[in-house]
């Protein structure tokens, strides 16, 4: 499992009351009382308390993924990682600290089997293990991780809007300039305006999605959704008339997906990523 990701650590035996009572012996239970089954079971319950659903958030990423509902998924991690698991450390560590102390009992004793003692020292060894597990930092360093790789996809997608996408426009704007000198199949063919006017459509286009799922972009997705069906039909086919089209259909074409880039330009312009 990586730092990305997170999955409730399962709940071993030697961790539970009955398997102590079980394995600990007769002459073990001559000693006199422990407190360590009462312990186990006082973990065990405290376990099962912690809401690990709210730990594992990748698990539950929203479909169609939501940034308002991301953020409250990790904020709700947070409250667990400092209420229910912090809970269950502390009492990981009564455990171990327990087990520890009737191991050192124990050896004292000749009439306590190795077994009996061994079964502490495990015992031990395992509490400690799961409250290392439900370590604070550890536990918000993975879930800061999650909730980062949670929203990686759409913030370099909003991202690349604010950095990239005026970039894109410029580079068709400079094309259609070339065109606009040479009005042919030709050059638009060579030039590649379908693949221009797809990459500035593919950010125009997700301006309204990214603005639905949370992000706060200082764009007016009303005209790029207006821009991306404009610019939709050069960025569909190669060349958007045929072979021997004359300049003068030619020029038509340069000027609507010019006209389209231009506003594009002027919509993009106030492009500053806020998420």
């Amino acid at each position: 499992m990586s730092d990305e990701d997170y999955r409730r650590p399962d709940y071993d035996t030697l961790l539970t009351a009955r398997n102590w009572d079980k394995k600990k012996g007769v002459f073990a239970k001559m000693v006199g009382r422990t407190g360590i089954g009462s312990a186990l079971q006082k973990l065990e319950k405290t376990y099962n308390q912690v809401n690990w659903d709210a730990l594992e958030m990748t698990k539950k990423k929203p479909r169609p993924f939501n940034l308002r509902t991301w953020d409250r998924m990790r904020d709700d991690a947070i409250k667990e990682m400092n209420g229910g698991l912090a809970k269950l450390r502390k009492e990981c560590y009564t455990v171990r600290d327990l087990a520890k102390a009737t191991e050192a009992k124990f050896k004292k004793k000749k009439t306590v089997p190795k077994s009996a003692t061994q079964l502490c020292a495990d015992i031990a060894k395992q509490a400690d293990f799961m409250g290392v597990g439900a370590n604070a930092n550890s536990m918000g360093t993975r879930i800061e991780k999650m909730y980062a790789f949670g929203r990686r996809a759409t913030d370099f997608t909003a991202e690349g809007i604010a950095k990239k996408a005026p970039a894109k426009v410029a580079a068709a704007l400079k094309s259609l300039a070339t065109v606009t000198r040479s009005p042919t199949y030709e050059t638009w063919k060579r030039l590649q305006m379908m693949t221009r006017a797809r990459d500035v459509n593919q950010y125009i286009g997700n301006v309204s999605k990214l603005i639905n799922m949370g992000y706060r972009l200082p764009l007016n997705a009303g005209q790029c959704d207006k821009l991306f069906k404009v610019m939709q039909p050069y960025a569909s086919v190669d060349v958007p008339f045929d072979t021997d089209a004359d300049a003068e259909e030619v020029k038509a074409h340069v000027s609507t997906l010019t006209k389209a880039m231009k506003a594009a330009e002027r919509v993009l312009s106030s492009s500053a990523l806020n998420t």
